[in-house]
């Protein structure tokens, strides 16, 4: 998803990550209005602008609503899935995971020295 949907849900609320299966079963409950298991264009709609409400922003306008559906409908299929929907929870709604200093200090040495991007360290790039 692109930046714009993180700039257009600034100061949204945090969903620890465990919880993204009981949150997505809470949107379904009230937003899958004819239980097809899928959210349409209108309940996405209702979904989004009740969100936006929460978070004390305006409802979104038609040009924001279709930039935000293309990019939670991630197969293009003019719906959105259960799966499309934790998708977008994890990507933009969860709490960032918390890694110890030790950890977070070897991830920044090991970006530094692989140079091509590979995944390993290499003998040269060990040198």
């Amino acid at each position: 998803m692109a930046r714009f949907t993180r700039k257009f849900l600034k100061n949204q609320e945090v969903i620890p990550l465990g919880q993204i299966s009981s949150t997505v079963d809470k949107i379904w409950v009230k937003y899958d209005l004819d239980r097809s298991g899928f959210l349409n264009r209108r309940e996405t709609l209702k979904f989004l602008n009740d969100f936006l409400v929460t978070k004390g922003q305006p409802p979104a306008t038609v040009a924001k609503f279709n930039h935000f559906f293309r990019e939670i409908d991630l197969n293009s299929d003019g719906y959105v899935s259960r799966s499309e929907m934790a998708q977008f929870i994890k990507g933009y709604l969860t709490a960032p995971q918390v890694t110890d200093p030790v950890t977070e200090l070897t991830n920044k040495i090991f970006a530094k020295y692989d140079f091509n991007r590979n995944g390993f360290l290499d003998k040269r790039e060990c040198l």
